[in-house]
């Protein structure tokens, strides 16, 4: 016997998803600046290493193996900002949000976090200065 499935839906307060959104967004920014200050710095040290690499490949002494360039991180506050937009000027008291946007909105389940919080553990491996920012995401 084969049903279908119907969409959740729930409405909340406009006020309440509001500074949830923001205070998610806020979170976000905090972390993500952590992230991109130690891309930089990793950056920095992978122009150095490829400096040296290159330096001698030419010569053609010691040859090891290449360095792999750090990758950037994505800033996704314009997801934020979007939804904070749109529920700003919303004219209702309530939102009904669908399973869907309640995981993104109230919960921050967003399909790109597994990849943010992966980016946040790999710099936290290999820079301090991430471990705290990391720290805002377990729950």
């Amino acid at each position: 016997m084969w049903f279908r499935m119907e969409e959740l839906t729930i409405t909340v307060f406009k006020d309440q998803l509001l500074l949830k959104l923001e205070m998610h967004r806020k979170r976000f920014v905090k972390s993500y600046d952590a992230l991109l200050k130690a891309y930089e710095r990793k950056a920095k040290k992978f122009q150095e290493k490829y400096g040296h690499f290159v330096e001698k490949v030419l010569t053609k002494e010691g040859l090891r193996e290449q360095p792999i360039a750090p990758f950037r991180p994505r800033n996704r506050t314009e997801d934020y900002d979007l939804y904070i937009g749109m529920i700003k000027i919303h004219t209702e008291a309530t939102v009904e949000l669908t399973d869907e946007t309640y995981r993104k909105l109230w919960m921050d389940k967003w399909q790109w976090m597994d990849g943010h919080i992966d980016n946040l553990q790999v710099y936290a491996n290999a820079d301090a200065s991430v471990e705290t920012a990391l720290a805002l995401y377990s729950n």
